[in-house]
């Protein structure tokens, strides 16, 4: 059993990647809410988030029983789930936040919700947290804008060990602040 775990905040193109990195590499691609509402590991529904709750301790658990199956792991919870002992590799996917918010808006979330998505990838919360569990097994991509062949062609050089982890080359805060959007990003406001 080998698991890479494919992380990064609602948006950021994770579902797309993930699917197209198992049909290069021959694994299973598991869609982690997905897997979460099919199997009934949810503990109900946060109306003011607009989300479903997952019950953490009985998706680790389904998620250890997936015997004998190479997977990658897709979700914006797959670094906190994800046997670590059996990750060969994580890849945290970032999207430049004007982006991101398009893109979460055309999904028809809530404005809360997309300005809670929003904020954590501005935070770099996937990120940190997948880094604290995957030191040296974590790469970073950028998919703001590129075509998913590109951050497959990168993925397949970090798979196969031909280029070192990368982590740190997103920085969002410095950019939105060059842009001159960082207080209202912060503060909410629309562009």
């Amino acid at each position: 059993m080998v698991f890479i775990v494919v992380t990064g905040t609602p948006g950021t193109g994770k579902t797309v990647f993930s699917e197209a990195l198992a049909g290069e590499i021959g694994f299973m691609h598991l869609d982690v809410g997905r897997f979460c509402l099919d199997r009934g590991l949810t503990l109900g529904f946060d109306d003011e988030k607009q989300t479903y709750i997952v019950d953490m301790v009985r998706l680790r658990r389904a998620i250890r029983s997936l015997k004998d199956e190479d997977v990658i792991l897709d979700g914006h919870i797959a670094h906190l789930i994800a046997p670590s002992k059996y990750v060969k590799i994580a890849f945290v996917l970032r999207c430049h936040p004007r982006v991101l918010r398009r893109r979460l808006e055309a999904k028809g979330y809530p404005p809360g919700k997309v300005y809670e998505n929003v904020m954590a990838e501005i935070l770099d919360s996937c990120l940190i947290e997948a880094s604290e569990i995957y030191k040296g097994k974590l790469y970073e991509l950028d998919s703001t804008d590129k075509p998913v062949e590109q951050l497959i062609s990168e993925a397949l050089a970090f798979y196969r060990g031909e280029v070192k982890p990368k982590i740190g080359v997103v920085d969002w805060i410095s950019e939105l602040a060059e842009e001159g959007l960082l207080e209202e990003y912060i503060r909410g406001v629309s562009e």
